[in-house]
């Protein structure tokens, strides 16, 4: 079976999965059980499926499995958000069919050469600095439960340390790819742990500290645990080394216990 027709396959199972989610909850309501779940579950899959396509034409030798497991994640998403606030779930129904779209135009516009965002990676770095701070700028910040997520555009309300995330990512990416040889052979061993070439990682660590105290100053901490898992997920994948992500987890606790003890935000 080719990669193209396992995601279609495996994007199946997910659509079964919205379907008894909202089945499960119109019962758990006492509403009569209708083909309304089903209904939905088949929406979900149309609009995936349209995407598969547009992956199986632009780019049929993708990962088949990231794709499914990324739908599964949006309809658990979908389901839970519904069984709390219906008009909540539809505002995010109509983001998910936003996203799929930026999505296949992402995978037009870069299927040819996506390294092309190799040459502008300090610049997106930079972009992604910069929305981390967009929800402390008075007039469009918005606070929720005392930490700066939101930014409101008229209508539009969003987070912009999600994009801020895909923006970092691809940074690290961009530049592990260049340097992850000189990581590797330049690494030195000091007290038993393998530490790499600091004129190397030095650029990492210093745009890493500007992204982890600017998740701090705007008290996105769920955040900043996120970006810096995703930071040693792919400090690992490009140069193998266990060693460097156990310096990178020592150092984030002892980060950690510093904020904990000098930002009440954290302590609450």
């Amino acid at each position: 079976m080719s990669a193209r027709n396992r995601e279609l396959m495996a994007l199946i199972p997910a659509s079964l999965l919205i379907s008894a989610g909202f089945a499960a909850i119109f019962i758990e309501r006492g509403d009569q059980l209708s083909n309304v779940s089903l209904t939905y579950g088949g929406v979900f899959l149309g609009l995936c499926f349209a995407a598969h396509m547009v992956l199986r034409f632009a780019l049929p030798h993708a990962d088949p499995y990231l794709f499914p497991l990324v739908a599964v994640l949006a309809c658990f998403g979908l389901v839970v958000i519904y069984r709390i606030d219906e008009d909540l779930a539809r505002v995010q129904a109509q983001w998910f069919v936003v996203g799929l779209a930026l999505f296949a135009a992402t995978i037009i516009l870069l299927r040819r050469d996506f390294r092309v965002l190799e040459r502008y990676r300090y610049t997106i770095a930079a972009a992604g600095l910069l929305l981390l701070l967009a929800p402390r700028v008075p007039g469009i910040g918005q606070q929720v439960n005392g930490a700066y997520l939101g930014v409101a555009l008229g209508p539009i309300s969003f987070q912009p340390a999600e994009f801020s995330k895909l923006a970092i990512v691809v940074f690290l990416a961009s530049y592990l790819r260049d340097t992850r040889q000189v990581l590797v052979q330049g690494a030195r061993r000091i007290l038993g742990v393998t530490i790499p070439p600091l004129k190397q990682f030095g650029p990492l660590l210093v745009i890493w500290g500007l992204a982890m105290l600017m998740l701090v100053f705007i008290r996105d901490l769920g955040s900043s645990l996120m970006f810096f898992g995703g930071f040693l997920a792919v400090l690992y994948v490009a140069t193998n080394r266990l060693s460097f992500v156990v310096a990178g987890l020592a150092a984030f606790m002892v980060g950690a216990t510093f904020f904990a003890r000098t930002v009440s935000h954290v302590q609450d």
